[in-house]
């Protein structure tokens, strides 16, 4: 049944992987022997449908928190791969890289095409966006908290440090920048089909119903008016009730998604992103492409973050 939003806000503050994420942030040392256990009870939880999707981010999050903390570049290397294989595999089948080649195609994926007439609670492509929806928070939270040791000695033994520059500062190299690489073409897709979906074209083929999935959500409208939400008494229905409204919500999470992780990019991967051949063209090509007709709320997202 769709979950009420004070059940998700119970879940989401005060379930135990919150309080596994500050144990391994704050005090990873506790953490690291027991790392095998934490990691076989993890990969339990996120092949379990029952899950929701934050809590399987949430316990992905904690084991690259750790991970930090091997100060071995090939071992932890080897751990991101095993993590990131998943979202992989998804990204580079046949049936990914079609949905991304095109608005048209990526709308056939998602189910935007058949919300009109939709009852409360179907979801006939939600097998898809839960995968998508996995794959960019996979990539996000490997991201956001993939790094090197901070001190210099133990990033040199680990094999983190691979030269130095004319005045003596250490290059160092992220253990997940090969894995990444490897997804950027379809994420560079993936953008390029989310600002096409605001191509006139599409939006008058489309029609009114899938317009207003591409409008911005009441709660958004509150937070940049620095309205007072609601007190959660006044939560205690379902978070997205129609399909028109769920897909709203999802075209909205991961459009945020994708500009938080071309961000975090040049941050964390240093050189290994900059270097890569035409990179000036492939962000003109999809981050920047079709920006006349892309709202000035979704804007927001790309130029706070990217």
């Amino acid at each position: 049944d769709p979950q009420t939003r004070s059940v998700q806000c119970f879940r989401f503050h005060h379930l135990a992987c919150t309080s596994i994420i500050k144990i391994c942030h704050f005090t990873p040392e506790l953490v690291l022997p027991h790392f095998d256990l934490l990691s076989s009870q993890a990969m339990l939880l996120m092949r379990d449908k029952r899950v929701p999707q934050v809590e399987k981010y949430s316990m992905l999050e904690a084991q690259v928190m750790i991970s930090n903390y091997f100060n071995s570049y090939e071992k932890q290397q080897d751990f991101l791969a095993q993590l990131l294989s998943q979202a992989t595999s998804v990204w580079s089948s046949h049936e990914m890289q079609r949905a991304v080649s095109s608005p048209d195609e990526f709308i056939s994926y998602v189910g935007a095409e058949i919300l009109k007439g939709l009852e409360e609670g179907e979801s006939p492509c939600q097998t898809n966006r839960s995968q998508l929806n996995l794959c960019l928070y996979t990539v996000k939270g490997v991201l956001q908290n993939a790094k090197w040791p901070s001190d210099l000695e133990a990033a040199k033994a680990g094999g983190f440090v691979v030269g130095f520059t004319s005045d003596g500062n250490p290059i160092y190299r992220n253990p997940c920048s090969e894995q990444v690489l490897k997804l950027l073409d379809n994420l560079f897709s993936l953008v390029r089909a989310f600002n096409n979906l605001y191509l006139p074209e599409v939006v008058q083929k489309m029609g009114e119903s899938y317009a207003k999935c591409l409008d911005i959500l009441e709660t958004e409208k509150k937070c940049i008016l620095g309205l007072i939400q609601p007190v959660m008494d006044t939560y205690d229905v379902p978070v997205y009730r129609s399909a028109e409204k769920r897909m709203q919500a999802f075209f909205r999470s991961m459009y945020d998604s994708c500009w938080q992780i071309l961000g975090k990019l040049g941050p964390a991967m240093l050189q290994d992103f900059y270097s890569i051949p035409d990179l000036a063209t492939c962000l003109l090509n999809s981050a920047f492409c079709n920006l006349s007709n892309v709202p000035d709320y979704r804007l927001r997202a790309m130029l706070h973050i990217l």
